[in-house]
């Protein structure tokens, strides 16, 4: 199971890596065209503005894809899936303990009284372990 998760996790991480070039080609190619539509518009520069904050966003998909900086990485995601796991498990704890002991002590069988069937039903399931 572990070479199938690894396996898993590469294909991810080269779909990111493909994600994350056509982002960049993409950025070029605009770019590329807004520079040309700047420079024939007249002598006001306004390119730089949409290059500087879509760069930005080049950026910080760069950083997400080649784990640059650590921030939110599979370390913080592994971290974050432990607290949760953690808290789930205290909880259920808990439940556990402020259940009533009459529960807690009663057979299954007993708890769970038996549902009769339904007779508009053509089949009938028999309830595990009732032969």
């Amino acid at each position: 199971m572990d070479g199938l998760r690894k396996l898993l996790m590469a294909q991810q991480q080269v779909a990111d890596i493909k994600a994350f070039y056509a982002h960049v080609v993409a950025y070029v190619l605009v770019m590329s065209f807004l520079v040309a539509v700047n420079f024939v518009d007249g002598p006001e520069l306004w390119v730089h503005w949409p290059a500087l904050a879509w760069g930005l966003g080049v950026l910080v998909h760069a950083a997400a894809v080649y784990n640059l900086g650590g921030w939110l990485g599979p370390h913080w995601e592994n971290r974050q899936l432990h607290k949760v796991l953690a808290r789930e498990a205290a909880a259920r704890r808990e439940a556990s303990r402020r259940m009533p002991v009459e529960a807690a002590s009663t057979p299954r069988s007993e708890a769970v009284p038996e549902r009769k069937p339904d007779p508009g039903n053509l089949v009938h399931f028999p309830r595990p372990g009732s032969r």
